[in-house]
């Protein structure tokens, strides 16, 4: 059993006085003349010499009792006092989240309340600068193991999370706080030339001369289309709309480590899959369907331009992904995962308490028979 107040043991040193007592108690009696003492008979005098079996019992009955008191308190009745129902602060690394969530989040830290990121670092002052990356859904379960205390408030966005994402246990009370994608703007762009930026604001792409956040890419995009790729002719027409509708260009001819990388899915050849030079072996997107124009009527309507722009304006954090669950399905994400700690302690209490409450009975019984002989 792990105890929240050990400070409370030393109270079992508290032990030694009532054996103190007792032993002192058993010291050999001195005679002490009385001149009256001689009309006494032989018969009347009785011996207090040796030691009584049922004040040794009540002795250490009693021993026990202050003992299980001394634990009870030290597992039981301070933990609140001990910062056990104070809660921890999770916060995702995302300026959109910590700017919906500033006032508590620097209330928790007034409060001394733990605040840590998703990854675990802790968070001492609201100044603080965020470095924005994707929610890990895998670190962020780690971050929730790792902590000590079973109070929970949680912030994210919850744009961060897809349809693909697994369930997130929670070893304790929670309460989770999504921001309202509709009433944010996103905090990556794209640089298009020295004074131009394009942005998304409640939804919506514009250019602005003004960057918000981070910049997710800048003209030239350094692009390269592996060979294995079929029908690069119409991915390159897909690509050049967008250059024409949002002022980007890509570099075919780049020699240096590509932003984009486009390559044929070995395990479907009709299948393009989208990465960068760094997870071009397990990349983040695909086209799942043929380029081949008299194959796919999507392609044939010309709606390669849109697809190609959703999908590279969501890897690039531009527009919050289509590919995200609802504010309902993200909290059915989060079940409760009682600490195994936290679930064996009340037991052992109970059976404390049950003992504690059985000794004094006895206690209680044994001195009121000593007291009538």
């Amino acid at each position: 059993m792990e105890l929240i107040n050990n400070q409370l043991l030393w109270g079992l040193l508290a032990l030694s006085i009532p054996l103190a007592i007792h032993f002192w108690n058993q010291k050999k009696a001195q005679p002490l003349p009385w001149a009256a003492t001689k009309w006494l008979t032989e018969k009347t005098k009785t011996s207090a010499k040796g030691i009584k079996l049922d004040e040794i019992l009540l002795l250490i009955i009693r021993l026990l009792i202050f003992t299980l008191i001394c634990i009870f308190l030290a597992s039981i009745l301070l933990k609140s006092k001990n910062g056990v129902d104070s809660k921890i602060h999770i916060l995702e690394s995302n300026q959109s989240v910590l700017e919906s969530f500033r006032f508590e989040i620097s209330e928790a830290l007034k409060k001394g309340e733990k605040v840590v990121l998703v990854d675990g670092t802790e968070i001492q002052n609201i100044d603080f600068e965020i470095v924005e990356k994707p929610l890990d859904i895998k670190e962020f379960q780690k971050t929730l193991n790792a902590q000590d205390k079973p109070n929970f408030e949680v912030y994210l966005n919850h744009s961060n999370i897809l349809n693909t994402a697994p369930e997130i246990f929670i070893p304790g009370k929670s309460k989770i706080h999504l921001i309202d994608l509709q009433n944010i703007t996103n905090t990556t762009c794209l640089k298009i030339s020295e004074n131009e930026y394009l942005i998304s604001e409640k939804g919506k792409l514009k250019i602005s001369k003004t960057p918000i956040g981070r910049i997710a890419v800048s003209n030239p995009i350094k692009t390269k289309i592996d060979k294995s790729v079929s029908d690069i002719n119409v991915l390159k027409a897909g690509l050049g709309a967008l250059e024409k509708t949002y002022g980007l260009r890509f570099d075919y001819a780049t020699t240096e480590t590509p932003d984009l990388y486009f390559s044929k899915d070995l395990k479907n050849e009709n299948t393009i899959l989208i990465g960068d030079f760094e997870s071009y072996t397990n990349p983040s997107l695909a086209i799942p369907e043929t380029l081949n124009i008299a194959e796919n009527l999507e392609i044939y309507e010309g709606k390669l331009p849109e697809i190609l722009g959703q999908m590279l304006f969501e890897k690039w954090g531009v527009i919050s992904s289509s590919n995200v669950k609802t504010k309902g399905q993200v909290l059915a994400l989060f079940k409760t995962k009682e600490n195994t700690n936290e679930k064996r302690n009340p037991l052992l209490n109970d059976i404390i308490a049950t003992v504690l409450l059985l000794l004094i009975g006895l206690e209680r019984y044994l001195s009121l028979r000593n007291a009538k002989h």
